[in-house]
Order: C-alpha cells, then sequence, then structure tokens
C-alpha cells in the first residue's frame, strides 16, 4: 500500500476468506473485488482508498480519534489477508475495515474450534427488527445537536428477535450476536433508495446439538461444515456495511460520538465464559 512496505499474500486459507467475504465483497461488490485469491491485491488497494478518503473527511468533521496521532495509525492500519512488513499496529477504530476483518477472523476460529466437535452451526440474519420500512434519519437541530432518533437508532432490545433468543439460545453451545446499525446508500440494485437514512441489522452464528433442526424462520442450519463452508457461513453473516464509508461524514462523526462504548458485537455460552471479548 506505500513504497515504504512489503506485502506478502500466503497461500488461501479459511481465514482469508472470511475477511474477503465478509469486508472486501461487501465494500466492493463481486464484481468489483474481483476473483479471489488472484485480484485480491487490487481489491485491497481500492479499499485502503476508500479508508483513506473516509479518514480525511471525519477528521474534517472534527471527529475526535483522529485528530492527533491516531490518525497516522489508522491511516497505515494493516490490510486483512496479508503480511505486512515491517510490520505496523492495527488502529482499532470501530469502522476500520482490516480490523473489523481481523475480528470476524477472529469469531470464525472461535466458532470453528467450538463447532469441530460434531456439531452444526446456525445462521441467522433479520434487517430493520423485522420490517422494511427505513429507520429515521440521524440531522442536527437549530442548536447543532444531534435530533432524538439517535436513540431510537440505538435501541437494539427493540431489534432482538425474543423469540429466537428465548427458544433457541438455551440450546446452543455457543453464539455471537451481532446488533449493528448503518447509513443506507444508493446503488444499482435499489436506485430508489432513499439516501441518508439509516437501517438496523441483526446476525447471528451459534454452535448447536449435531442433529439439532428447530431453526427459526430464516435461520439455516449446517452440520458439521468444513472450514471453507464454515468461512462463507461467518463471513455472510458479519458483513462489514459500506454505509460507514460512504455516508455524509459529519452525520457519521457524530453518530460515532453517540456510540462511543457500545458492544454491537456480544458473545453468548462458551464464547462469553472464554472471555472471547
Amino acid at each position: 500500500m506505500s513504497d515504504e512496505v512489503r506485502l506478502t499474500i500466503p497461500s488461501s486459507t479459511p481465514n482469508m476468506r472470511v475477511a474477503y467475504i465478509s469486508t472486501i465483497v461487501p465494500i466492493l461488490g463481486h464484481l468489483k473485488a474481483g476473483t479471489y485469491p488472484d485480484q485480491l491485491p487490487d481489491a485491497l488497494l481500492t479499499v485502503q482508498r476508500y479508508w483513506r478518503g473516509r479518514l480525511n473527511a471525519l477528521r474534517h468533521a472534527g471527529w475526535g480519534p483522529v485528530q492527533g496521532k491516531k490518525f497516522g495509525y489508522a491511516w497505515n492500519c494493516p490490510p486483512c489477508c496479508v503480511k505486512v512488513e515491517p510490520r505496523r499496529i492495527p488502529c482499532r477504530l470501530p469502522i476500520c475495515p482490516f480490523c473489523f476483518a481481523r475480528r470476524v477472523e477472529s469469531i470464525y476460529q472461535k466458532v470453528r474450534w467450538l463447532a469441530g466437535r460434531r456439531r452444526a452451526v446456525l445462521t441467522y440474519r433479520e434487517y430493520n427488527g423485522g420490517t422494511t420500512d427505513a429507520l429515521p434519519d440521524i440531522r442536527w437541530d437549530a442548536n447543532g445537536t444531534l435530533n432524538d432518533n439517535i436513540s431510537e437508532l440505538l435501541d437494539i432490545e427493540r431489534l432482538r428477535p425474543r423469540t429466537f433468543c428465548a427458544e433457541h439460545l438455551d440450546m446452543s453451545f455457543g453464539s455471537y450476536h451481532w446488533y449493528t446499525v448503518s447509513p443506507t446508500i444508493a446503488d444499482a440494485k435499489c436506485p430508489n433508495r432513499v439516501l441518508g437514512h439509516w437501517s438496523r441489522k441483526y446476525s447471528c452464528v451459534a454452535v448447536m446439538p449435531h442433529k439439532w433442526d428447530a431453526a427459526p424462520a430464516g435461520g439455516v442450519v449446517t452440520a458439521l461444515p468444513r472450514p471453507y463452508r464454515l468461512a462463507a457461513l461467518v463471513g455472510n453473516v458479519f458483513m462489514y456495511r459500506p454505509g460507514w464509508l460512504f455516508s455524509d461524514p459529519f452525520v457519521m462523526a457524530a453518530f460515532l460520538d453517540a456510540i462511543k462504548g457500545t458492544r454491537f458485537i456480544i458473545p453468548f455460552g462458551e464464547f462469553k465464559r472464554a472471555k472471547s471479548h
């Protein structure tokens, strides 16, 4: 990504696959992401260019975490899927695509370990709390402060599928639940999508008993998934939200301030007891 560093792309692994599916594909789309892993270097360069553009925009918008030395760490954050020499320190900013990919890799490794004991894997996704309506926009009022819609967006209890949690959570050996909020953006598949509106998403991956088949509506159970299949399952559950990179930077900066300290990926069962987060 720079003349001062050397990138080495190792042989394809499930870890690389889950990072590619969870982060590169949702940002670039299947077409621009190219053939994996042959076109991975070009895809990473493009994602890095988008990320650096977002950093400049957020700094201009006044977002605190990128005003000081942290900006340099974020600018040079090592890409996922490759080895970078000399080593660089990940920035760990909440919307950094490369740090997001590494976190999903970590989740994949833990799910693979737990599911490796002849168990099934359940994946489940739900958008906007079960509705297709766009959530309210976030805008500043006349006093320059966020309106009350921010509290509605962050009300993850409304998003949690209570029936799923009540009926199936106790049956799992361990699970990860992801509650996220992001601005929508227009794309070729949704040309009439309203810019500036927000959507919420709930996703889950759970390790279940081997012959368990009581999946909720919308859930998919895969028995004894092989590593690359499991990588695809986990990658599709935890997909980076492109709106974090391409939405209005001033609104995004205010939103990031509002969610500071909020945990959106929540472990249960063995994953929680192992202090995986």
